[in-house]
């Protein structure tokens, strides 16, 4: 007899929590939005510095590297023999 008492008893099944509303997720997604949009006007102002930067030296000659190349003597004993 204990034994048809046991099975009886309904099974127990766990309960899932009742569902809420994700008051945080429209944020979340709203707050990553946000910040991908941040990152790509950065970057478009990274651009535009790169391209004003290389008009800069593309326009303007290094200062350190001579402009006027001269005759190498040894070029010239070369030429001389």
């Amino acid at each position: 007899m204990a034994s048809s008492s046991v099975s009886s008893l309904p099974a127990s099944c766990p309960k899932s929590p009742p569902v809420y509303p994700d008051l945080y997720g429209k944020r979340r997604e709203l707050a990553k939005v946000q910040m991908l949009e941040r990152e790509i006007v950065e970057g478009n102002h990274q651009i535009v510095a790169g391209r004003r930067f290389y008009d800069y030296v593309g326009t303007n000659p290094d200062p350190l590297i001579p402009t006027n190349r001269k005759i190498r003597r040894s070029f010239r004993f070369w030429k001389w023999i």
